[in-house]
């Protein structure tokens, strides 16, 4: 049931993006083989521009507020992006919502929650994220420097292929 609410999350997220802009390349799971980050985002959104935005989904509010934690606003913080988000459902951030907006806005995470519409998933942004200020960030650099942090992903977006046709 976990694993189906996780994958929900992602898929409303990513249509987010996808309606947003069809500029938007979407990329599930992909690998950051960047030295020191574990695990993997849930979901990047690439621009056509190289801006980068990383997503991590939690199904439970348990650990997204951690200060050191595999899961939320710290994990999301250690992948590489322009831009970084978290998601939760509804139910979820309801329980800590100011806690969670405070926490988001101090790190300059944007935020996603889902709710059911006509028996499908949709994100609502929350919080705008902000440009990201860490090693990470990607202000003043060449094209495609972000995404040269997922050599995988890179080689993908150069040949115009992503994730899209599995939502």
């Amino acid at each position: 049931m976990a694993s189906e609410i996780h994958e929900n999350i992602v898929k409303a997220c990513a249509l987010y993006f996808k309606n947003k802009s069809n500029s938007f390349r979407i990329y599930l799971n992909p690998e950051c083989e960047l030295w020191g980050v574990n695990g993997k985002p849930d979901l990047v959104a690439v621009a056509k521009k190289d801006n980068v935005h990383v997503l991590e989904v939690e199904p439970t509010i348990k650990d997204v507020l951690k200060e050191i934690s595999a899961h939320g606003i710290f994990q999301v913080m250690n992948y590489p992006g322009d831009k970084r988000w978290l998601a939760l459902p509804n139910e979820e951030f309801l329980k800590a919502r100011e806690k969670i907006i405070e926490k988001c806005s101090i790190n300059n995470v944007g935020l996603f929650v889902t709710k059911p519409r006509g028996g499908e998933m949709y994100a609502e942004k929350i919080l705008e994220a902000k440009q990201a200020i860490s090693p990470h960030a990607s202000l003043g650099r060449p094209p495609n420097t972000m995404l040269k942090k997922y050599t995988r992903l890179l080689e993908r977006f150069i040949q115009g292929n992503d994730d899209s046709s599995k939502l």
